[in-house]
């Protein structure tokens, strides 16, 4: 393998690559693989003025229902396939967490040797588009003033900020010797990663389960991915997927919130919000209403069923000890306000600054919903 001095000046060279052309090349890439990408779509960044800002996929023309989108074939997924360990363990969580966590650690593996290959690699377009990120897009990557005070709005033990120290580097994934590249390629896997596999141009499809106006095939079919245009889709519209409600999620709804976005995906979410707090058999949203105001769905309420065409969940309505557990959680999230955010953002960057600022305020506003919820739904 390349040291580690050599794969950074690597990256260098691919991130010096003019952003305008890196999408197009990459487009280009997927088409030569008999894949396709709509001459209606264009790669861009969501915020052109900012050459930092994420990627996304907008419309340049009109788009009918049903008209496909893209083309994507297997040949072009960066995957571990043959090698992903099983995850499937419904009553053993601890399992499926740890093989999740293995397989992130295998696919961030194979995603540095593409790295190292340089132009030796068959996904040369593509790892160029991926270079063009900046490190720090996931908390777990943050400054150190940035992660010490989002640690402060959660509870001890959770993860949000440390995933990569507790199931990477304590697991022996990243070796203490290593400097910040194997990190920078978890935190890309992760962030990018759908079922053991890096897939062009679907990575640049951000997440919005209001505006959802996509349908896709499953990742694993033997043409590869498929993606058509669910609604009318018009001119200058951002093409939406989903992250946690999708073909390939598997139920990813059931633990998978707005905090797990947060830390997985670098977003807080627009509205839909979604909690989950299984150890509390709490599970809850909050929507959009078409006042303009929003509303609290529990996961037993009647309009569970006609949002998921499913089942209702096992937990329902929060009782006293929990209705006391999220008491808990308001009363911390006032502390770190009081505390932390009315000073002022001191040595946090920018984007850091604003996303803490953004989920603290709505996680503020959703325990407050489901307290007062909880307290109608159960005349208290």
């Amino acid at each position: 393998m390349l040291s580690n001095a050599i794969l950074s000046a690597s990256l260098l060279l691919f991130a010096t690559t003019a952003h305008a052309d890196v999408a197009s090349d990459m487009v280009e890439w997927v088409k030569s693989k008999g894949g396709s990408f709509n001459d209606k779509l264009e790669i861009r960044r969501v915020d052109p003025s900012d050459k930092d800002s994420t990627w996304g996929v907008f419309a340049i023309d009109d788009i009918e229902p049903k008209e496909e989108l893209m083309h994507i074939p297997p040949e072009c997924y960066i995957s571990i396939w043959d090698e992903a360990e099983h995850t499937d363990f419904p009553d053993q969580p601890l399992l499926a967490q740890r093989a999740y966590h293995r397989n992130m650690c295998n696919l961030s593996y194979t995603l540095k040797n593409e790295m190292e290959l340089g132009t030796d690699s068959d996904f040369v377009p593509f790892l160029n588009f991926i270079k063009t990120e900046e490190k720090g897009q996931l908390p777990a990557n943050w400054s150190p003033e940035g992660k010490d005070l989002l640690r402060k709005i959660f509870s001890e033990g959770k993860d949000v900020v440390d995933w990569i120290d507790w199931n990477f580097k304590e697991k022996g994934c990243i070796d203490e010797d290593d400097d910040s590249d194997m990190e920078r390629m978890v935190e890309i896997t992760v962030h990018h990663s759908v079922n053991n596999a890096l897939i062009p141009i679907w990575q640049a499809v951000n997440h919005n389960n209001a505006k959802l106006n996509t349908q896709n095939t499953a990742i694993y079919n033997l043409d590869g991915l498929r993606v058509r245009a669910a609604i009318d889709i018009k001119k200058g519209d951002e093409v939406y997927g989903s992250y946690d409600l999708c073909v390939d999620c598997f139920e990813a709804s059931d633990y998978q919130g707005t905090p797990e976005i947060l830390k997985n995906f670098g977003v807080v979410e627009p509205y839909p919000q979604r909690y989950s707090f299984e150890d509390y058999g709490i599970w809850f949203e909050v929507w959009p209403r078409k006042d303009g105001g929003l509303g609290i769905i529990f996961d037993t309420d009647e309009d569970y069923n006609t949002i998921y065409g499913r089942e209702m969940r096992p937990y329902g309505v929060p009782d006293i000890g929990g209705i006391k557990f999220l008491e808990d959680i308001l009363e911390r999230l006032e502390g770190v306000e009081k505390e932390h955010l009315v000073k002022g953002q001191g040595n946090i960057p920018d984007k850091e600054w604003k996303l803490i600022n953004q989920f603290h305020e709505a996680s503020t506003k959703a325990m407050y919903m489901a307290i007062g919820g909880a307290r109608v739904r159960r005349r208290l």
